[in-house]
């Protein structure tokens, strides 16, 4: 989605998990690697039984109670990640997170 600051993460062609940070510019996005507007550390993750698990400590400003997240599978095209359907579960693939209470949207 438009205005994302997204972890990306995939497996490589020869197996390897690679994980980085990608700002989500347009539409056509070609998921590059970009710097975000937040800082983070430790960026890793896992995949086990077709489920990847993306892992990162944040480092958000004084005063953060929310955050949207948004979560997307999609193709590798050329052995990097492409464009994912824009059908109705992609564009809903949308949350809130409460930083503070365990409830979250």
């Amino acid at each position: 989605m438009v205005g994302s600051q997204a972890l990306v993460a995939y497996q490589r062609p020869d197996g390897r998990f690679y994980a980085y940070a990608s700002p989500i510019d347009s539409y056509d996005t070609r998921l590059q690697e970009g710097r975000l507007s937040f800082s983070f550390s430790a960026l890793s993750g896992t995949f086990v039984n077709s489920e990847m698990t993306i892992f990162a400590s944040l480092q958000l400003t004084s005063g953060t109670v929310m955050i949207n997240q948004v979560w997307q599978t999609g193709p590798l095209k050329g052995g990097t990640p492409a464009i994912h359907a824009s059908t109705a579960d992609h564009l809903t693939s949308l949350g809130t997170l409460d930083l503070i209470n365990s409830d979250a949207t």
